[in-house]
């Protein structure tokens, strides 16, 4: 992860906030989360932008988009399953 001027990582892109923090205390820990990942490398399955900011944000690293991209998968491959197993005529 690198630290990235906000006007930077938007690229002219509307950002959407989804949540702010409540206390003073809430966000010196959302930032002392945030910049201890500084130096730590970017991974698509377990380190992805959104399980940066969740995981700074709440403490629990999760990926909604990547969870929704893997479930889509495995419906469209259970489908491809069914089809050829009717196309062979196995029950």
């Amino acid at each position: 992860m690198v630290l990235t001027p906000f006007e930077e990582f938007a690229c002219g892109r509307e950002i959407e906030v989804v949540d702010t923090p409540r206390t003073l205390d809430n966000q010196r820990s959302i930032l002392n989360r945030a910049y201890s990942k500084i130096g730590h490398p970017y991974n698509i399955l377990s380190a992805n932008c959104e399980h940066f900011a969740t995981w700074a944000f709440y403490g629990v690293p999760e990926s909604a988009q990547l969870k929704n991209y893997v479930v889509g998968v495995g419906v469209i491959a259970l489908g491809f399953w069914g089809l050829s197993r009717l196309a062979g005529g196995n029950p």
